[in-house]
């Protein structure tokens, strides 16, 4: 009923809303659409048993759009238009790319029909505008764990008036909620044409929340879960550098339609650069040159810096007529990479914020660059680096705002919840990566403007030169942000609550078991004859060169056998948990904030090591999980993650008698001020006593123990046990409000529970008191979830991203779960993946594993063939014929 609907009668389009998806309004103002036959449930695997919730179509477009105010509104890129059923009937968001932003939930599966409406290619009327990207599509639902047949396998490709059903079912790698994902996102993944189809526009992201009422979680709610900032406050900012050129003639073109006489012009004289870091064609497919970035090396942008997007209005006076197209060098094997930075495709946009917290999820778009992300402010309030630094912090207060990198909140990495929140002076991405930061804007102040900045220098396609880039390099600050800001946030003056908060930890990472380990495997990323490859050979899909066992595990280790480039490395349907790094062990407590490759010597010993060693005796150390709490106190800095357990034995209950006294304290504020436990009238000793309380009779003979265990006998008055209990105290009266006084609320969210012993339960409502309590974790026996300066994010031990320097290697552990059929591994710098950087491995029945590359014929995943059902998709086209340009 709902096809013959669409097909029928279609949906309106709001009066004065922007439609610019070609040659879909018909002359009645309405959009009718065929979607096809009901969904086939025989062409998944464990359909009923994940009986999908929800039904969304989400279609591949040609449409309008507006980079930048310079550029106009008839830039071409391909995007998505998406529909789903509402009570008042069908609802359609506005065409755009990136496309839909999903919000689904563990427990609630969903089906997604990807209906190909993009123009055929070709050079006549109604052919699409965008001539580098191939209307053929696949779809990548990136790291999700989902069937072979939902993953976007590269050769299951459907053309212009076909479409493909995604069974999405939403549930955890084995049904261990330590499995569970954060941030994914769905992008094009056609075999050879992956970079050119998403640089076009074809990609988006997807939210995995839990489920309400569950206990902690993520749950997209400020009052329950782990009340993470959500809702307006919780953004998705994709990356993507881009090139553009203003195109002369368009060959084919109606001159009526245009006003411009059609000229037959060959493809170096079919576009001209107009931007300041002009190059011509030929300049952008030479290798040995690639386009550089004004990053020092060239003038700093001016024209097009942010200062144009302040007052987004409409087209500014200079801008260009006719709008100017992305372009994209289909003949650069290197890699391409962008002289304009882009976020959610818009060139340095000017985002107005609430001083408050936010939650931006930041993703590397790709197709080739690297970013090295750090936060600038201009225009800070006067206490603002007091309150963030401490009064102590006398060297970094007199530093220039402009000229201090600001601290944001780390609480994933590629979708997974780190075990702790991890404050970070920069967030390294390579390609396909995710993180998610807290950032406060209501600390810098109403009106400053805190820029999102890329300090690392890339000067081709292969990858960075590893040089920070630094304000130094620029004759003023407003040119170093010209240059190198992805995006500009300004802190609007009108105060807003803020119900947000973060916690102490989020969950524990999936155990690694050695025991289901069947095979170890190397892989070795190269280049040879013009062709990027892995174990020496090019990718091809009727080769299948793992036979992974259903249920098991393996041991990989991803080598970079180049010295001249750098691989971010990604395979399909589950995460991993590294093990070594340049043969060194990477314990589950670790955070990589370097890819510095190890001296020779100590590559050789590893390499050794690892030939000499089984799998149980080398990775038993980086397998186990980290003995905190019992022993000797991380060095001061020693960064790292504190498990679940570590925390509940470094901070046991109180008794019953002092909880009793916490809770005659809680109640007294609660009726005092319901709201909130602020009380400006209160006692300045009630919340020390308590502290005291807690002190005496649960840390001060935990810790006692501790250290007898390191020293031997240690006395009540012992210096070593006196420093630890003066350090708590300390900490708690870092704790203030804007005051400048201690704000009692503030302490009882995290004294109440570490005296009720549930560590897990603290709640944050400032990043400086989660700043505090982390310099104090290592007095208790813990790691600090901080990095110093100038250590920068690079991931800790689960992903699905390897990030390869040259002449590196990562060793990792996987398993794989739930379903059957082939997937891939590949370079995540697409272009290297098009030019057949990629292997296809299968997983298959338990025994039937191999290690010898076979034939795809001979490898029969459930005992029978599965057919990927391919349904043709017949589009009604409006009067006039399929895809012809129209007024909106």
């Amino acid at each position: 009923a709902a096809a013959q609907a669409l097909r029928d009668t279609g949906f309106a389009v709001p009066e004065g809303a922007p439609w610019t998806v070609r040659g879909d309004l018909a002359q009645d103002g309405r959009v009718r659409i065929d979607i096809g036959e009901p969904p086939a449930p025989d062409a998944h695997q464990r359909f009923f048993e994940f009986r999908p919730q929800v039904f969304y179509i989400n279609r591949e477009v040609e449409l309008l759009w507006r980079f930048h105010p310079q550029y106009g509104d008839a830039s071409s890129s391909w995007g998505y238009h998406c529909i789903h059923a509402a009570p008042e009937g069908f609802r359609a968001t506005r065409p755009g790319s990136p496309g839909p932003t999903f919000h689904a939930r563990y427990g609630a599966p969903i089906m997604t029909r990807r209906i190909n409406d993009l123009p055929e290619i070709g050079n006549q009327p109604g052919h699409s505008r965008l001539r580098f990207a191939l209307p053929s599509t696949t779809s990548h639902l990136h790291n999700a764990h989902t069937a072979s047949e939902s993953d976007g396998y590269p050769n299951d490709w459907l053309n212009p008036g076909e479409y493909w059903d995604h069974h999405y079912a939403n549930f955890p790698s084995g049904h261990d909620d330590r499995e569970r994902l954060s941030t994914l996102w769905y992008h094009d993944h056609r075999m050879d044409f992956t970079a050119s189809n998403v640089y076009a526009g074809l990609d988006g992201f997807y939210f995995m929340f839990d489920q309400p009422g569950a206990g902690n979680g993520d749950m997209d709610d400020e009052t329950q879960g782990w009340r993470l900032p959500s809702g307006d406050y919780d953004l998705p900012l994709i990356f993507h550098d881009l090139l553009f050129a203003q195109e002369i003639v368009a060959r084919g073109e109606d001159e009526k339609e245009t006003g411009r006489k059609p000229r037959r012009v060959g493809r170096e004289q079919s576009t001209r650069w107009t931007f300041e870091s002009a190059q011509d064609w030929s300049d952008a497919a030479d290798p040995a040159r690639g386009v550089l970035l004004a990053d020092g090396t060239r003038k700093a942008i001016t024209h097009v810096g942010l200062s144009a997007v302040a007052d987004d209005a409409g087209k500014s006076a200079d801008g260009y007529d006719p709008s100017p197209e992305v372009v994209f060098d289909g003949f650069n094997i290197d890699g391409v990479i962008g002289d304009r930075w882009s976020v959610n495709r818009r060139v340095q946009p000017l985002l107005k914020v609430k001083p408050r917290k936010y939650r931006l999820r930041l993703l590397n778009g790709g197709p080739s660059r690297f970013y090295d992300l750090f936060l600038h402010a201009t225009g800070v309030s006067p206490g603002y680096r007091a309150a963030v630094f401490g009064p102590e912090s006398k060297e970094k207060q007199s530093r220039p705002a402009t000229q201090t990198s600001h601290q944001m909140l780390v609480v994933t990495g590629d979708g997974n919840f780190q075990p702790n929140p991890v404050l970070v002076n920069s967030v390294y991405l390579g390609v396909a990566q995710r993180v998610d930061v807290i950032v406060d804007f209501a600390a810098f102040g109403a009106g400053a403007r805190v820029y999102l900045v890329n300090e690392l220098e890339q000067e081709n396609g292969r990858g960075p030169t590893e040089r920070r880039i630094r304000q130094s390099d620029y004759a003023t600050d407003q040119d170093f942000f010209d240059a190198n800001a992805q995006v500009a946030f300004e802190v609007e003056a009108e105060p807003v609550e803020d119900e947000s908060r973060f916690p102490l930890f989020f969950r524990d990472l999936p155990p690694v078991d050695l025991s289901e380990v069947r095979r170890e495997r190397l892989w070795e990323f190269d280049y040879d004859g013009g062709l990027w490859t892995i174990n020496g050979d090019i990718f091809d899909p009727n080769r299948v060169d793992a036979g992974i066992e259903q249920d098991s595990a393996e041991i990989w280790t991803f080598r970079n056998g180049g010295s001249g480039w750098h691989h971010p490395i990604h395979s399909h349907f589950t995460e991993f948990i590294i093990l070594e790094q340049d043969g060194k062990p990477f314990s589950q407590g670790s955070i990589q904030s370097e890819l510095t490759p190890p001296p020779a010597a100590e590559q050789a010993q590893a390499e050794t090591r690892a030939s000499d060693t089984g799998a149980a005796a080398r990775f038993e150390s980086a397998a186990a999980p980290d003995a905190e709490g019992a022993a000797a106190p991380p060095q001061p800095g020693a960064s790292g993650f504190s498990t679940g357990q570590a925390l509940r034995e470094a901070f046991p209950a109180a008794p019953p008698e002092a909880r009793e006294g916490l809770r005659r304290r809680i109640e007294t504020l609660r009726r005092r001020d319901p709201e909130a436990l602020r009380l400006e009238s209160a006692p300045a000793d009630d919340w020390r006593a308590l502290a005291e309380t807690y002190w005496e009779t649960v840390l001060k003979p935990q810790q006692k123990a501790r250290l007898a265990l390191l020293h031997g006998p240690i006395a009540d008055d012992d210096p070593r046990l006196i420093a630890i209990g003066e350090a708590a105290l300390a900490t708690l009266e870092r704790f203030v409000g804007d005051d400048g006084a201690v704000d009692e609320a503030a302490v009882m969210d995290v004294l109440a529970p570490l005296m009720e012993g549930r560590p897990q339960d603290i709640r944050f409502r400032r990043h400086a008191h989660f700043a505090a309590l982390a310099a104090f974790l290592p007095q208790v026996g813990l790691r600090q979830p901080m990095l110093p300066d100038p250590a920068r994010f690079m991931g800790g031990p689960r992903r699905d991203v390897a990030l390869l320097l040259p002449n590196t290697e990562v060793t990792v552990f996987m398993r794989w779960k739930d379903f059957m059929g082939r997937h891939v591994m590949h370079c995540h710098n697409v272009v290297h993946e098009d030019y057949a950087m990629m292997i296809r491995w299968d997983i298959v029945p338990r025994g039937k594993g191999f290690d010898t590359p076979r034939s795809s014929d001979s490898v029969a995943h459930l005992g029978r063939e599965t057919e990927s059902r391919r349904r043709k998709h017949i589009e009604v086209h409006p009067p006039g014929g399929a895809h012809k340009p129209d007024d909106s």
